[in-house]
């Protein structure tokens, strides 16, 4: 039966510390985009 809980602790550890990686991910994917260049017939 620790197997369980062990697995349970190793899910619930490993979802906590893969928010990282992902929040460092999603920040450097929306604030090193390059701006998308305007057409000139558009102000």
């Amino acid at each position: 039966m620790y197997a369980f809980g062990d697995a349970l602790l190793f899910l619930a550890v490993f979802g906590v510390v893969a928010l990282f990686p992902t929040g460092l991910a999603i920040y450097f994917w929306r604030h090193r985009q390059i701006p998308l260049k305007k057409s000139p017939d558009q102000p």
